[in-house]
């Protein structure tokens, strides 16, 4: 092999490294391991194929990918699905639960979901957990095929 091929196996090899550790290292923080679990899943499935993950997103929530595009350079692929899901059970716009989010990122989900008056065990906060959206198969080559 010539230094070239060692140059680009040494990238593709850190790329890997880098994206495994990155989502081995999500943590949602709900408040509820069952769902952080989920949300951690997720994440790393829509992480090996984002761009079925943005199809998934632009088709399920009505928006455009390169919103979601533009959503992912701020956000794990786990936390637009779930700041989504949010806006939809609890009818509060999108922006606000993002802007919500962000102020209280390093104290997880569970902060964002008090302030926005979803209580744990309420039946708000069992529709968030509950979902069938969090079936991660649904991230998938098949399942954007049936949706179109």
């Amino acid at each position: 092999m010539n230094k070239t091929n060692y140059i680009l196996l040494s990238i593709i090899f850190f790329a890997s490294f880098y994206l495994i550790s990155n989502t081995l290292s999500y943590e949602a923080k709900t408040g509820d391991k069952v769902l952080d679990q989920k949300l951690k899943e997720i994440n790393a499935k829509a992480i090996t194929n984002i761009d079925e993950f943005k199809r998934f997103i632009a088709l399920k929530y009505q928006i455009s990918e390169s919103d979601v595009s533009k959503l992912l350079k701020v956000l794990e692929p786990a936390e637009i699905l779930f700041s989504y899901e949010i806006s939809v059970i609890n009818s509060t716009p999108h922006y606000l639960v993002i802007e919500k989010f962000r102020k209280n990122k390093s104290k997880g989900w569970q902060v964002v979901i008090n302030q926005l008056g979803i209580k744990k065990n309420s039946e708000k906060f069992n529709e968030l957990k509950n979902l069938s959206i969090y079936d991660i198969q649904k991230i998938d080559e098949s399942s954007l095929s049936q949706n179109k």
